[in-house]
């Protein structure tokens, strides 16, 4: 959606500079959602957080239960995390990653 005005571009610009601050440029970030099994969304949201390569995990209404963002040195840190450790989580049934561009 184009911004309605000057200083909400302004404003946008502002907050994906503010946003490319956090994580460094070569740095490897993906967004990971995943499917859990009905009654442990909870659960599987707090081990995703506590995953040293997870900068946010959040429990979320829709297709997938959990989106996670994994931010890693290398790809491979990163699909490991998900290979290894979201995907092998007791109640995840379904993970599908998208590993940012820009």
């Amino acid at each position: 959606m184009a911004p309605r005005s000057a200083s909400e571009s302004a404003d946008n610009t502002a907050r994906n500079d503010m946003c490319r601050t956090v994580v460094q440029v070569d740095m490897v970030r993906a967004y990971v959602m995943v499917r859990v099994d009905a009654g442990v969304v909870g659960s599987v949201a707090d081990r995703v957080r506590d995953l040293a390569a997870v900068a946010e995990g959040h429990a979320v209404a829709g297709d997938y239960d959990v989106v996670a963002e994994v931010v890693a040195d290398e790809m491979y840190e990163a699909m490991e995390t998900v290979a290894d450790e979201i995907h092998e989580l007791d109640g995840t049934s379904e993970t599908k990653t998208y590993v940012c561009l820009d």
